[in-house]
Protein backbone atom coordinates (compact mmCIF):
# COMPACT_ATOMS: atom_id res chain seq x y z
CA UNK A 1 0.00 0.00 0.00
CA UNK A 2 2.76 2.43 0.79
CA UNK A 3 4.34 1.95 -2.68
CA UNK A 4 0.94 2.67 -4.30
CA UNK A 5 1.17 6.22 -1.90
CA UNK A 6 4.53 7.12 -3.48
CA UNK A 7 3.26 6.49 -6.72
CA UNK A 8 0.43 8.80 -6.20
CA UNK A 9 3.01 11.52 -4.64
CA UNK A 10 5.31 10.94 -7.22
CA UNK A 11 2.61 11.64 -10.36
CA UNK A 12 1.04 14.75 -8.23
CA UNK A 13 4.21 16.27 -7.59
CA UNK A 14 5.48 16.32 -11.60
CA UNK A 15 2.27 16.93 -12.79
CA UNK A 16 1.22 20.80 -13.92
CA UNK A 17 -1.92 22.27 -14.18
CA UNK A 18 -2.93 23.44 -18.09
CA UNK A 19 -5.43 25.11 -19.81
CA UNK A 20 -6.83 22.97 -22.84
CA UNK A 21 -8.63 23.91 -25.56
CA UNK A 22 -10.33 21.36 -27.83
CA UNK A 23 -10.98 22.09 -31.70
CA UNK A 24 -14.64 21.96 -31.58
CA UNK A 25 -17.23 21.43 -28.81
CA UNK A 26 -18.20 17.94 -28.70
CA UNK A 27 -20.00 16.05 -25.89
CA UNK A 28 -18.95 12.69 -27.33
CA UNK A 29 -15.34 13.67 -28.36
CA UNK A 30 -14.90 15.04 -24.96
CA UNK A 31 -16.48 12.47 -22.62
CA UNK A 32 -13.61 9.50 -24.16
CA UNK A 33 -10.83 12.07 -22.65
CA UNK A 34 -12.41 12.31 -19.30
CA UNK A 35 -12.31 9.07 -19.07
CA UNK A 36 -8.54 9.05 -19.46
CA UNK A 37 -7.54 12.51 -17.77
CA UNK A 38 -9.37 14.41 -15.27
CA UNK A 39 -10.45 17.87 -17.44
CA UNK A 40 -12.83 20.43 -15.13
CA UNK A 41 -14.46 22.74 -17.12
CA UNK A 42 -11.94 26.14 -17.09
CA UNK A 43 -15.66 28.48 -17.32
CA UNK A 44 -18.30 27.25 -15.08
CA UNK A 45 -21.61 29.08 -16.19
CA UNK A 46 -24.00 27.21 -18.16
CA UNK A 47 -23.75 25.99 -21.72
CA UNK A 48 -27.07 28.27 -22.54
CA UNK A 49 -24.92 31.39 -21.41
CA UNK A 50 -21.45 30.51 -22.59
CA UNK A 51 -23.27 30.33 -26.06
CA UNK A 52 -25.28 33.58 -25.72
CA UNK A 53 -22.14 35.33 -24.43
CA UNK A 54 -20.44 34.03 -27.85
CA UNK A 55 -23.36 34.96 -29.84
CA UNK A 56 -23.17 38.63 -28.08
CA UNK A 57 -19.52 39.24 -28.65
CA UNK A 58 -19.69 37.93 -32.44
CA UNK A 59 -22.44 40.43 -33.00
CA UNK A 60 -20.91 43.16 -31.38
CA UNK A 61 -17.23 42.47 -33.15
CA UNK A 62 -18.54 40.97 -36.33
CA UNK A 63 -15.82 38.26 -35.71
CA UNK A 64 -16.02 34.55 -34.78
CA UNK A 65 -15.33 33.86 -31.54
CA UNK A 66 -13.88 30.81 -29.61
CA UNK A 67 -16.38 28.13 -27.79
CA UNK A 68 -16.20 28.98 -24.23
CA UNK A 69 -17.42 25.89 -23.93
CA UNK A 70 -14.13 23.72 -24.87
CA UNK A 71 -11.56 25.39 -22.28
CA UNK A 72 -10.92 22.80 -19.56
CA UNK A 73 -7.99 22.57 -16.75
CA UNK A 74 -6.25 18.90 -16.22
CA UNK A 75 -3.46 18.51 -14.27
CA UNK A 76 -1.35 16.11 -16.63
CA UNK A 77 2.76 15.56 -16.50
CA UNK A 78 5.50 16.78 -19.24
CA UNK A 79 5.12 13.16 -21.27
CA UNK A 80 1.23 13.69 -21.13
CA UNK A 81 1.55 17.41 -21.96
CA UNK A 82 4.22 16.28 -25.18
CA UNK A 83 1.01 13.66 -26.66
CA UNK A 84 -2.04 16.10 -25.94
CA UNK A 85 0.23 19.24 -28.16
CA UNK A 86 0.38 17.07 -30.76
CA UNK A 87 -3.83 16.04 -30.84
CA UNK A 88 -5.65 16.38 -33.54
CA UNK A 89 -8.82 17.31 -31.41
CA UNK A 90 -6.95 20.31 -29.22
CA UNK A 91 -6.23 23.60 -30.77
CA UNK A 92 -4.80 24.54 -27.59
CA UNK A 93 -2.61 23.69 -24.79
CA UNK A 94 -0.50 25.83 -21.99
CA UNK A 95 0.58 26.03 -18.61
CA UNK A 96 -2.50 28.06 -16.10
CA UNK A 97 -0.98 31.02 -14.84
CA UNK A 98 0.10 31.20 -11.71
CA UNK A 99 -0.91 34.80 -9.93
CA UNK A 100 2.58 36.27 -7.81
CA UNK A 101 1.81 39.62 -5.54
CA UNK A 102 5.17 41.95 -6.65
CA UNK A 103 6.62 43.79 -3.84
CA UNK A 104 7.75 47.14 -4.61
CA UNK A 105 11.03 48.90 -2.93
CA UNK A 106 13.82 51.81 -3.86
CA UNK A 107 16.83 49.64 -3.89
CA UNK A 108 20.04 51.02 -3.97
CA UNK A 109 21.11 53.24 -5.77
CA UNK A 110 18.57 55.80 -4.84
CA UNK A 111 16.43 56.22 -8.22
CA UNK A 112 15.46 60.15 -8.84
CA UNK A 113 11.67 60.66 -9.52
CA UNK A 114 11.10 60.99 -13.76
CA UNK A 115 7.49 61.43 -13.72
CA UNK A 116 7.66 65.22 -14.19
CA UNK A 117 9.22 64.04 -17.38
CA UNK A 118 6.37 62.35 -18.79
CA UNK A 119 4.66 64.53 -20.80
CA UNK A 120 2.20 61.84 -22.11
CA UNK A 121 0.32 61.81 -18.96
CA UNK A 122 -0.71 65.31 -19.17
CA UNK A 123 -3.38 66.79 -22.01
CA UNK A 124 -2.90 67.27 -25.54
CA UNK A 125 -2.91 70.77 -24.91
CA UNK A 126 -0.21 71.51 -22.86
CA UNK A 127 1.83 69.09 -24.00
CA UNK A 128 0.89 66.77 -26.00
CA UNK A 129 0.11 63.93 -23.53
CA UNK A 130 -3.13 61.67 -23.36
CA UNK A 131 -4.31 63.11 -20.47
CA UNK A 132 -3.92 59.92 -18.20
CA UNK A 133 -3.20 61.85 -14.94
CA UNK A 134 -6.73 63.55 -15.33
CA UNK A 135 -8.87 61.27 -15.20
CA UNK A 136 -6.85 59.20 -12.23
CA UNK A 137 -9.64 60.34 -9.56
CA UNK A 138 -12.39 58.80 -11.35
CA UNK A 139 -13.50 55.58 -10.64
CA UNK A 140 -11.30 53.23 -12.62
CA UNK A 141 -9.60 55.78 -13.73
CA UNK A 142 -6.07 54.84 -12.56
CA UNK A 143 -7.01 51.07 -14.37
CA UNK A 144 -8.25 49.12 -11.43
CA UNK A 145 -9.36 45.88 -11.84
CA UNK A 146 -7.74 45.44 -15.48
CA UNK A 147 -5.59 42.65 -16.85
CA UNK A 148 -2.84 43.25 -19.65
CA UNK A 149 -1.94 40.76 -21.92
CA UNK A 150 1.43 41.11 -23.03
CA UNK A 151 2.55 39.49 -26.51
CA UNK A 152 5.48 40.83 -27.88
CA UNK A 153 8.48 39.15 -28.24
CA UNK A 154 10.66 40.99 -25.58
CA UNK A 155 11.03 39.70 -22.04
CA UNK A 156 10.77 42.06 -19.04
CA UNK A 157 12.15 42.34 -15.77
CA UNK A 158 9.69 40.90 -13.08
CA UNK A 159 10.99 42.21 -10.15
CA UNK A 160 11.62 45.15 -11.15
CA UNK A 161 11.73 48.18 -8.14
CA UNK A 162 9.29 50.11 -10.02
CA UNK A 163 6.98 47.73 -11.42
CA UNK A 164 3.68 47.62 -8.74
CA UNK A 165 1.98 44.33 -10.72
CA UNK A 166 0.55 41.11 -9.99
CA UNK A 167 2.20 38.96 -12.41
CA UNK A 168 1.27 35.70 -14.03
CA UNK A 169 3.84 33.30 -14.65
CA UNK A 170 3.91 32.57 -18.50
CA UNK A 171 5.68 30.59 -20.97
CA UNK A 172 6.23 33.06 -23.38
CA UNK A 173 9.74 34.01 -24.20
CA UNK A 174 11.89 32.95 -21.91
CA UNK A 175 15.50 33.03 -23.59
CA UNK A 176 14.85 36.59 -24.83
CA UNK A 177 17.35 38.29 -22.62
CA UNK A 178 16.30 41.97 -24.17
CA UNK A 179 14.55 42.80 -21.21
CA UNK A 180 14.90 46.90 -21.93
CA UNK A 181 11.84 47.39 -24.39
CA UNK A 182 9.46 44.85 -22.39
CA UNK A 183 10.34 46.20 -18.93
CA UNK A 184 9.80 49.51 -20.60
CA UNK A 185 6.03 48.65 -21.83
CA UNK A 186 4.92 47.30 -18.63
CA UNK A 187 6.57 50.09 -16.93
CA UNK A 188 4.52 52.77 -19.04
CA UNK A 189 1.39 50.79 -18.36
CA UNK A 190 1.83 50.29 -14.67
CA UNK A 191 4.58 51.58 -13.66
CA UNK A 192 4.42 52.56 -9.33
CA UNK A 193 2.79 55.68 -8.36
CA UNK A 194 5.64 56.41 -5.47
CA UNK A 195 8.54 58.57 -5.30
CA UNK A 196 10.71 57.14 -7.64
CA UNK A 197 10.80 56.32 -10.95
CA UNK A 198 8.14 56.72 -13.22
CA UNK A 199 4.43 56.45 -12.62
CA UNK A 200 2.79 54.27 -15.23
CA UNK A 201 -0.56 55.57 -16.92
CA UNK A 202 -2.80 53.47 -15.12
CA UNK A 203 -0.60 52.66 -12.36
Amino acid sequence: MKYVFFLLFAITLFADEYVVKFKEYNEEVISQYMSDIKLERYFTSSDEELISLKEKGEKLSGEKLADLRTYFMVEISKEEYSKLSNDKNIELIYKKPVFVNATVQDIAPITPSFTADQGYLESYSTSFGLGSSSVWAHKGGAGNNITVLVIEVYNFTMDHEDLDITLANYSGYPNNTDMTHGTAVVGIIKGAKNDYGITGMAY
